[in-house]
């Protein structure tokens, strides 16, 4: 039963609950090591061994890159799995992989058997029923890893080339992207390393929130019925960081207050529209014409921020997670003596600024956003940048935004909302907890 599953949780007091993440939630350096050893193994198979005996010319390994829970380090102690992007020259362009992946996914199928025939590693291989599947699954261990570790292993093609510090796509790949890709999120796996480097760079104790989000969405997830879509882990990922970015930003944090912010945003998930401009922005053209296409697409909205054509969670059952973030069991003192959850950028600035304003006023009657009588002011190191319209777009790279365009009778102005603000601002606060 859930509630016995999440009970550990919710009676742990606020000032050791970053202790019970420490204990029952961090791997440990066992485990660590077991994973390094294994995707080592795995790295050193594809780049040497797999395609050795291939049909002429044989595909070359471009990279290996680690991926999923592992690669952002906020693996949890157990149930994580090892995610294995292998890059190649087969790949020419996106097609090539929707078109031979299959192929690629067999023959390192081949070669896994052949090396655990050898006794080289011993090896327990998933097989998918999809007839073009994208993704290899398996177990491996050997003499040197003692257990089992989980593998999701990707062949990719290799779209953005060589990665170095503050590195941006060009809008190209991303144009590209647009032309070739059938449906949200096709390629993906593609731009793996922008979504790793996205969360790795975080501050330890924010993936220590992602940890715990994940625990108690994991724990919920167990007991659904079979047939329920539920979003993805990656979406409340990206969730926690934006409840961060929109709340205090700072490395050390009240662990129970952003816990409670993200059950927060959760419940508000028919308001939610997030997007990042980190990797991809609106000064182009073309981009900008997709981009809006998105962000006017049914709440909640979470862009992928490596991914453009990506709504994180899209079709999921987000009201029946929203229905356990609201309903917790008790008691519960984790969040009863919580005055409120993260306070949001529009709470905490409260003197005037002419470009910071309230879409919903804007467009129906042209005042500005009024947070207790006074205009809303971002931060020092933001710049807003408002246009008329349904869209309102961040002005500075790397900065979370969001916009809305429902209608007035459903938009922005969310008095009936907890918290001091009126109306939310253009540049994020969508929730505006506080």
């Amino acid at each position: 039963m859930w509630l016995l599953s999440c009970l550990d949780l919710y009676q742990t007091p606020i000032k050791k609950l970053d202790k019970f993440i420490m204990d029952n939630l961090q791997p440990d350096e066992n485990f660590l090591k077991q994973a390094r050893r294994a995707i080592d193994t795995i790295g050193d198979f594809l780049r040497h061994n797999c395609f050795r005996d291939s049909t002429p010319p044989p595909p070359r390994v471009l990279k290996v890159v680690k991926g999923g829970s592992l690669g952002k380090g906020t693996a949890l102690k157990a149930g994580s799995d090892a995610d294995i992007v292998v890059f190649l020259t087969t790949f020419k362009k996106y097609k090539d992989q929707e078109e031979n992946r299959k192929l690629i996914i067999e023959e390192i199928r081949k070669r896994l058997v052949e090396c655990q025939e050898k006794k080289q590693f011993e090896v327990h291989i998933t097989q998918s029923e999809q007839e073009n599947p994208r993704v290899l699954s398996f177990k491996l261990r050997s003499k040197t890893i003692e257990d089992y570790v989980e593998f999701d292993l990707l062949p990719a093609f290799d779209a953005l080339g060589q990665i170095t510090a503050g590195y941006r796509p060009s809008p190209q790949v991303y144009i590209d992207l647009f032309n070739n890709c059938s449906h949200g999120g096709a390629f993906s796996t593609c731009f793996t390393e922008l979504q790793r480097n996205f969360i790795i760079e975080r501050p330890p104790k924010l993936k220590s929130l992602i940890r715990l989000v994940k625990h108690w969405y994991k724990q919920y997830k167990g007991q659904l019925q079979n047939g329920e879509s539920l979003p993805p882990k990656y979406a409340l990922e990206l969730l926690t960081v934006y409840a961060w970015e929109q709340g205090s930003q700072e490395p050390d944090f009240v662990m129970a207050k952003g816990f409670c912010t993200v059950l927060w945003l959760i419940q508000k998930h028919e308001n939610l529209c997030v997007y990042w401009t980190k990797n991809y922005d609106f000064e182009n053209e073309t981009l900008r014409s997709h981009l809006e296409g998105q962000l006017r697409k049914p709440r909640p909205i979470i862009l992928d921020p490596a991914d453009p054509t990506m709504i994180v969670g899209l079709g999921s059952r987000w009201d029946l997670v929203a229905e356990e973030a609201r309903s917790p069991p008790t008691p519960h003192p984790v969040l009863e003596p919580l005055a409120s959850p993260f306070e949001s950028a529009c709470c905490r600035h409260r003197c005037s600024h002419p470009e910071w304003q309230c879409l919903q006023c804007a467009e129906n009657t042209g005042q500005k956003c009024i947070n207790k009588g006074q205009q809303t002011n971002p931060s020092k190191n933001r710049t807003v940048l408002y246009k008329t319209g349904p869209m309102a777009t961040l002005g500075r790279s790397g900065e979370a935004a969001a916009v809305s365009h429902r209608p007035r009778t459903d938009g922005w102005c969310m008095n009936k909302l907890p918290g001091s603000c009126a109306c939310v601002p253009a540049m994020g606060g969508s929730m505006c907890p506080g």
